[in-house]
């Protein structure tokens, strides 16, 4: 409902921002969302922002640090294999290709579909008329970004959304 209200590119931007440190908080305890599109997020009428289906998460982490889990944490080996193993899993449109062809996912996966969804929020139209299989092509061929799709958006933020949707994942922010 929020992304087909008229708002401000400012607004949009607070927004996103709010939706930025969400994920940012996540990606510190080591933990990726997966599915990051604008119906995974809740926009309150106060302007609160609230990050919802975590259920295609995933665990970042390596062996040693299994070895030493307190009962007290979550056993990311086991949450890791309920979800995502080896499958392409995600939304068209807002998955990273590493995602969509079942490679290793990290933080950048996110940030890809960070780049994605403020591409929607600021051009909510970027998906319209096309097919799941045009947006699965745009996606492996490099294609869904604004520069590939000519849409009008400042030089600034078509630059910020590129960088974040770059098809090489060491191409993309470090970070959000």
């Amino acid at each position: 409902q929020f992304i087909r209200e008229k708002h401000s590119n400012s607004e949009l931007l607070g927004i996103f921002i709010k939706i930025g440190d969400a994920i940012a908080y996540s990606h510190s305890r080591r933990v990726l969302h997966l599915d990051l599109k604008p119906e995974n997020i809740q926009v309150g009428s106060f302007g609160e922002v609230i990050v919802c289906d975590w259920g295609l998460g995933r665990i970042v982490t390596t062996q040693e640090e299994n070895s030493g889990t307190s009962d007290m944490e979550l056993d990311a080996d086991i949450l890791n294999h309920c979800t995502l193993y080896g499958e392409a899993k995600g939304t068209p449109g807002y998955m990273a290709p590493e995602q969509l062809l079942g490679q290793d996912k990290t933080e950048r996966t996110d940030i890809y579909a960070l780049g994605a969804l403020l591409f929607s929020l600021l051009i909510p139209q970027r998906l319209k008329g096309k097919s799941t299989e045009e947006i699965l092509n745009e996606t492996r061929q490099g294609k869904a970004t604004p520069t590939q799709q000519k849409q009008e958006l400042s030089a600034s933020l078509k630059a910020v959304i590129c960088k974040a949707m770059a098809h090489d994942p060491k191409q993309r922010y470090a970070s959000v």
